[in-house]
């Protein structure tokens, strides 16, 4: 007997795209586009004004769970609906993925996840900033999740924020 329970994704199989594709995206195969073979499940989810589409595999343990949402699709629900409207930035550490997500006046710029040992998602924090132009020093960070990274971050980054819900929060509150 199988128990029930919410699953939750944290895998790469997934697109964040505008939910009202322009005529040009339209004809994307986003299965193609990632690499997912068709043994693979699609869920699609919308959040404001846009849609996010992912993949996982079909098995017993999928198929019994209650729910099952993928990690980008909790959080950007959890960001997006925060009613800020300066530019964001959220590192959200869980199970040694850092998430980054970047927002401005309520509007996604950036979302992706990395895999990291040691130190080395600050590369991944400092590459992102430097794409959009976002000063290291004087733009808010806020911290989800593991705070063992705020000595490392330090040395980095100017105005770090522990974010007022853990990654635990977040998840929970998502699923009541």
């Amino acid at each position: 007997m199988l128990f029930r329970s919410n699953l939750l994704l944290t895998n790469n199989n997934f697109i964040i795209l505008p939910y009202i594709l322009p005529e040009s995206l339209k004809k994307v195969d986003v299965r193609k586009t990632l690499g997912v073979s068709s043994i693979y499940k699609n869920k699609i989810e919308k959040i404001k004004d846009l849609s996010i589409s992912y993949f996982y595999k079909k098995n017993k343990i999928n198929d019994s769970a209650i729910k099952i949402n993928h990690i980008s699709h909790i959080l950007l629900n959890e960001f997006l609906n925060n009613n800020n409207s300066e530019l964001e930035i959220f590192l959200s550490f869980f199970n040694e993925k850092i998430f980054i997500t970047v927002l401005k006046n309520q509007s996604l710029l950036f979302y992706n996840q990395f895999e990291y040992k040691n130190s080395s998602f600050i590369k991944y924090i400092l590459l992102t900033l430097e794409e959009y132009n976002i000063d290291r020093i004087k733009t808010k960070l806020n911290i989800v999740g593991d705070n063992h990274h705020l000595i490392e971050m330090k040395n980095f980054f100017g105005y770090i924020n522990l974010y007022k819900k853990s990654i635990f929060d977040i998840i929970e509150n998502f699923y009541d």
